[in-house]
């Protein structure tokens, strides 16, 4: 029997930009503590917290305007790139072998962390809300929406 799985359905929540980035803050939050405990730096900050008030204060209102998702996009890209600073400082001030003593999972959260963090700002600075090969979520990078 062959199958052919070009197109098939996928659990997957219906996907905002800010929980995109969220979702992606949270996980480069767990990347950077696993890097610290591998290298055994002390953690820098990472505003997690202070990411997801903010997040949630434009995720629980009921009718969200234009301008409050814009701002709310915009906070979760600077903590976005915030944290991918602090990964690149503490890889680049101990070994790149600690890459190596990642994960497999985690090194492939630091690229999707990457690729969505472009995406996004791209977006973002486009004032669009669609780009090619578009992440919509961190944990299956590999899903693709179609219409």
């Amino acid at each position: 029997m062959i199958i052919n799985a070009t197109c098939c359905y996928a659990e997957v929540k219906y996907p905002t930009d800010i929980e995109v980035l969220h979702d992606t803050v949270r996980v480069s939050v767990r990347v950077i503590e696993r890097l610290c405990r591998i290298t055994g730096c002390s953690k820098p900050k990472t505003f997690d917290k202070a990411a997801c008030k903010k997040f949630l204060a434009v995720a629980k209102k009921r009718r969200k305007s234009k301008s409050l998702i814009r701002k709310g996009l915009k906070q979760q890209l600077i903590y976005l790139r915030r944290n991918m600073d602090s990964m690149v400082k503490i890889i680049s001030e101990n070994s790149s072998g600690c890459i190596n003593r990642l994960k497999r999972k985690e090194r492939e959260f630091i690229k999707t962390c990457i690729k969505v963090y472009y995406q996004q700002k791209e977006m973002f600075d486009e004032k669009t809300h669609q780009c090619k090969d578009r992440i919509i979520s961190v944990f299956q990078p590999h899903v693709r929406p179609i219409r």
